[in-house]
């Protein structure tokens, strides 16, 4: 794959996806600056970006972080499906405020391209079959909402300044960081440290709920595909194209790491998606079918990994 010599900044660079994308940014021959808080150490593996700290929320920030750079991407959010739900008004002042702020700063000083990881998960609702990009948009979680309304200020920025964007609506990641530790969020990972710990399962409801789960090798290499045809835009869902219970996980998890996991079972709150898998028809069209691992096999790497 050949990419353009460029600058690359990643906002939420030392994150889950975010450190993976910088170590691929940079082995594809990018210039990359990260922005990010850092409250542990770089979590990516190469030792030549940049780093630029600060807050995404605080909005001089960020601005000052956006002038010399060929490509943004947008991997930072402020809140997570869960603890967005304490209401909306906090996800516009962590995500959606903050991303005006850096469109527009990216317009003032002639940035070429914007990629936003949107939330596959989150932005269609809960729907049965596998989603196309050109269903509904119907979020039911001030997360999923606000990932919209930075969907359609792109398509703004796009029409109203020219700004050239794509909208990566990966489904639900997991694996480790690129540090060789787990993340600190997603099922996956939550059951893992439950089994290592000889710990208990939590659950939201009967274990019926269906996610499209894809290791985050795989949402990555995506990722470096839509970065490198600097003519793709729009909205593309990263996912498995299939999907898997609550319970399936459970299930996967005990048979990987021999663990008991008793189960707790808590309601499932309202704005909570019940089933979502994504259509990956339009990505194949565009880059071919990719070689993806399968669920079990990455879950058993993922803790093979991680335990050593």
């Amino acid at each position: 794959m050949s990419l353009p010599m460029g600058r690359a900044l990643v906002v939420g660079g030392n994150g889950f996806l975010g450190a993976h994308l910088v170590d691929a940014l940079v082995a594809d021959g990018w210039r990359v600056d990260v922005f990010d808080r850092f409250t542990t150490g770089p979590r990516y593996r190469s030792t030549s970006p940049r780093v630029l700290r600060g807050t995404f929320s605080a909005g001089d920030e960020i601005r000052r972080a956006v002038d010399g750079h060929d490509l943004i991407v947008h991997a930072l959010s402020g809140t997570t499906p869960s603890n967005s739900l304490g209401g909306p008004q906090a996800d516009l002042q962590a995500n959606v405020s903050p991303t005006l702020d850096m469109l527009g700063e990216a317009v003032r000083t002639g940035v070429g391209r914007v990629l936003f990881i949107s939330s596959g998960g989150t932005v269609y609702g809960s729907a049965q079959g596998a989603v196309p990009e050109d269903a509904p948009l119907l979020p039911i979680s001030p997360y999923g909402i606000g990932k919209v309304a930075i969907e359609h200020y792109l398509r703004y920025f796009s029409i109203e300044h020219g700004l050239r964007s794509a909208a990566l609506r990966v489904a639900n990641p997991y694996g480790l960081r690129a540090d060789a530790t787990l993340p600190g969020f997603g099922l996956v990972s939550a059951l893992l440290r439950a089994a290592a710990a000889d710990g208990r399962a939590n659950r939201l409801g009967d274990g019926s709920m269906v996610r499209d789960y894809l290791h985050v090798d795989d949402v990555i290499e995506q990722m470096r595909h839509v970065i490198a045809d600097v003519s793709f835009s729009g909205p593309v869902n990263i996912g498995s194209g299939s999907g898997r219970s609550v319970q399936e996980i459970i299930d996967v998890v005990r048979a990987t790491t021999g663990a008991s996991l008793p189960v707790d079972e808590h309601e499932v709150p309202a704005s909570f998606v019940d089933h979502i898998v994504l259509d990956t028809a339009r990505f194949a069209e565009h880059f071919g079918t990719l070689p993806q691992l399968p669920l079990r096999e990455g879950i058993e790497r993922t803790w093979r990994e991680w335990r050593r």
